[in-house]
This record gives C-alpha cells, structure tokens and sequence, in this order.
C-alpha cells in the first residue's frame, strides 16, 4: 500500500478515539449518504466478530452473491479491512490468494481524494475532524455502493450504540457473538454495561442471532443476565431473538487441520417456518478453534434466513470446508519430520485466551507447548496469563516474551516477570542457545525485537519439534505471520 494512503489514515489516527455518530453522519451527509443502498448484516462481539465474518462472505459468495466485507483491525494489510467477493470466482482466487478481493491503491486512492473534499465540508461547518477508524468506515461503504454489492458484512469496530458502523438504518440481519470484558475504559467495566453497548445495533424489525451467553461465560448468573438484556432489547425493538447455543450441534471429529459438527437441535427459534423440522445435517469447516463451530452456525442461521432456505447448497459446503480467517487458532505451519506445529492465535483478552486454552487442551491434549507472547498494558493481562499457563491440560514449555509494535505494548521485561511470579519460573533475556532454553522449561525468557523474538521461538519449534503458539495481541499475530510467510517464501 502507498505511503500516502498510510498517511491519510494515520493523521486522523492522531486525533484519537471519540465515540458517537455525529462526525460519521456528517461525512456521509456531505457523500450523498451511499450506505441506503447497500444492504447490511451488522456483526457485533468482543470476540469471534472475524470468523463469523469470514463463514459468512463463504456462505453468500458461494451462492453468487457479490459480498462487501468490512473487518478491523487489519492483521497485516489495511485493505484487509474493505473487500469484496464476487460470487463463486471470487472464492475460487480467494482460495489461492488471500488477498483477492481486497481494495486496490486505486480504488483507495479516488476514495480518499473524494473523503477529503467531504472532510473539508466538515471543516467549514465546525462539525470535527473524523477519527481513522470512521475515515475507515466511511471509506468501506464507499468502495461497496461503488462495486455494486449485493450484501455487506459489516463489523463493528468496538461497542456498537457509538460505533460508526452504527449509522446504518436497518440491516437485513444482526449477529452478536460473543461477550466479555475488553475495551472497558470506553465501553464500562461491567459486562451489563458491554452487552448494552453491544445490543444497541439491534434495530426495529431487525432478526437477531445471539451466541449463548452459557457458552460464554463461566458464571452462570453473568449469562443469565446477559440473556435477559437481549430478550428485552429484542422485545422493545420487535426484533426476533435466535439463541445459537453449544447444544445445537455436536462435534464428531476434532483435528488441528479442521472439525467436522452436525446440528442436532435448532431451539425452535429460526425464522424459517419449517426450521423445526430440520434433520440432522454435519458440516465441515478448516478453522479448528473450539469455539468455531458456534461461530459458523451462527453464519449458517443468518445466512440461510437471508436466502430463504433450510439447508445448505452443496456450494456452499465446500465453501464453508475452505473459509479460514487468519490468526484464530491458524494452523500456519503443519507438524513436519523437521519442527513442530506452528499455531497463531489473536486472543487479546481473557475470553479469548480462555478458548485458546480450551482449544490447545482438546487439540495438544499433554503435549508439550512453546508460547510465544506480547501484549498491550491496557489489558486484563493477569486474567489472560492465568487461562493459558496455569493449564493442567498440556504442558508450558520455555516461554518467550516479546513487544508488539504498538505504543500502548506491555514491555517485554515487564510481561516476563509478572509471568514469572504466577508461575515461579526463572526470567533471562536473550541471546541464548535454543538448546540451553529447551532444557530449562522453568524459563520464562524475553527480548523486546519481535522479530528476534520470533526467529528465536521458531528456532526452538525446529529443533524441538514440539509444538508453538504465538498469542497475546493481534499486532504480534500480524508481525509473525508476515515473518512466517517471508521465512516460507525463502525456503
């Protein structure tokens, strides 16, 4: 991508974050307001917003469909954020090349110049300056009423009442995934107060379907909760709720290269009116994170409402079978006779590292794992270090401490030793021999180059051939993906 995109967007990424619609509505006021004529299926969670994002471009795309997709953050790419899929030839190229789809410099550069004469309206009115993240918005619906897409995923970015996402009338569906803590300082620090947020871009008539808040918490009384504020925010809206819940479906076969789960019960709550007669049917998906069959069950409730059938298309099947969404417990390099299994996994809050931790227990049962992590200060890092290395379930190998490139990065000394006072391991900096720190499992060992920090763990993986998983940050997923796929081009 040029600078000068880069550029753009980083200006306004200086004035920082101020939540509300005010400024988006008068961007896209001063743009003719293109978004009436798209149509939206607005996704909103504290976690799983991505996968269920990528299940649903497959299921839409496969059966033609011309799919606008907007995801933030971006993992290694900002035109990650705004693509489109055209029907089953875009899936096709999709599946050799990740980025097909993905908006061009072209494309981004006629959008901003059109951005900046909105802004300069904006401007001369005294109506602010818009934040990166609304430019972002602003500049994805843009790019789909000129593409001519037929349904747009829409991700919230965080929260949902003053997210600008939220400026859209109506969507056609809402999917909310699932909740937990993150982001507190602007969203409250109480999960009422979060599902709140999160169910404000439930609109009047608007279906809704809700991952079961049992599945998300480990406090029954939370979930309770949580359910009950939906069922009447639902009510006041005239929104049908859909409870997409761990009960509906059964996983029969459970691999790190994918899973295999059939639907057992539906909750008699889709909107189809012979839904409650839905025979067992089995799916077959490549993502294989334990909470991943729910995410896409999700996907596949929605979707086959907006279609208008009970099953799905032998299409979409196999689209389902190749849709994979980087960095959620992304197998990015197979166990070899050389080295080990290589897994990235984005979880960046206690939730998050509380499925990755379930998912290495059912996948790595025992074994033996090295960890490699960064994380942001502003975390609930206590929470997130307890889920993943207190585990009985498998094995913590050397673990290795490094900063993601972000200013708000936990240093790596700093991560090291709170690691090391939950666990009571010995913390060293780098260099080291690899083979001097695979003999000391009581290691917790740190260096503030991610990418040193990450040759160093990769080295480790090889010469061990255990298994290596990488968390903590979407920013340190993106960094050593990017070196996973130059050290693979190299090769």
């Amino acid at each position: 991508m040029s600078n000068q995109i880069e550029q753009f967007f980083q200006a306004a990424a200086s004035a920082g974050i101020v939540p509300g619609l005010e400024r988006i509505r008068a961007l896209l006021n001063n743009l003719g307001n293109p978004q009436n004529n798209l149509s939206f299926i607005h996704i909103a969670g504290t976690n799983g917003k991505g996968s269920t994002g990528c299940f649903c471009n497959a299921l839409l795309a496969a059966e033609g469909y011309r799919v606008g997709w907007f995801s933030t953050p971006h993992l290694m790419r900002r035109s990650e954020s705004i693509r489109v899929t055209d029907g089953t030839s875009g899936l096709n190229l999709l599946q050799a090349d990740e980025t097909t789809g993905e908006i061009s410099d072209s494309a981004f550069a006629s959008i901003i110049a059109e951005l900046k004469l909105a802004i300069a309206k904006m401007q001369a009115q005294d109506q602010g300056w818009p934040s990166e993240f609304e430019l972002m918005t602003a500049a994805a619906i843009l790019h789909f009423s000129r593409e001519g897409c037929d349904q747009v995923i829409w991700e919230t970015g965080m929260g949902g009442t003053g997210d600008a996402t939220n400026i859209i009338d109506k969507p056609k569906a809402v999917i909310i995934t699932a909740l937990g803590l993150d982001h507190s300082s602007w969203l409250g620090d109480d999960i009422i107060s979060i599902a709140g947020q999160k169910a404000g871009i439930i609109k009047n008539g608007s279906p809704v379907w809700l991952y079961d808040p049992q599945a998300a918490f480990e406090y029954r009384a939370e979930a309770e909760a949580v359910l009950t504020l939906f069922e009447h925010v639902c009510e006041a809206k005239q929104a049908k709720l859909n409870l997409v819940a761990f009960a509906d479906f059964e996983v029969i076969e459970h691999k790190l290269d994918g899973q295999v789960f059939c639907e057992v019960s539906d909750s008699g709550q889709n909107l189809l009116p012979d839904e409650s007669s839905r025979s067992t049917l089995c799916h077959k998906i490549k993502m294989p994170g334990s909470y991943q069959p729910l995410l896409a069950l999700l996907a596949i409730r929605a979707c086959s409402y907006l279609i208008g059938r009970t099953t799905l298309s032998e299409r979409q099947e196999q689209a389902l079978t190749q849709a994979v969404w980087p960095a959620r417990f992304e197998l990015c390099r197979p166990q070899t006779a050389e080295s080990g299994p290589v897994i990235l996994d984005g979880a960046h809050n206690p939730q998050g590292c509380r499925a990755l931790a379930e998912s290495l227990a059912e996948l790595l049962p025992g074994r033996r794992i090295i960890f490699l992590t960064g994380m942001l200060a502003d975390k609930d890092i206590e929470s997130m270090l307890y889920y993943v290395f207190l585990s009985d379930r498998y094995q913590c190998g050397p673990i290795i401490c490094t900063e993601p490139q972000n200013p708000r990065a936990m240093p790596a000394a700093e991560l090291a030793s709170r690691i090391a006072k939950l666990t009571g391991r010995r913390v060293i900096s780098l260099p080291i021999s690899p083979d001097n720190s695979y003999n000391n499992s009581d290691l917790v060992i740190y260096e503030k180059d991610t990418v040193r920090a990450a040759d160093f763990a990769l080295a480790l993986d090889r010469d061990s051939q255990e298994a290596l998983c990488a968390f903590g940050s979407l920013y340190l997923a993106g960094a050593v993906r990017r070196q996973l796929l130059n050290n693979n081009n190299e090769q």
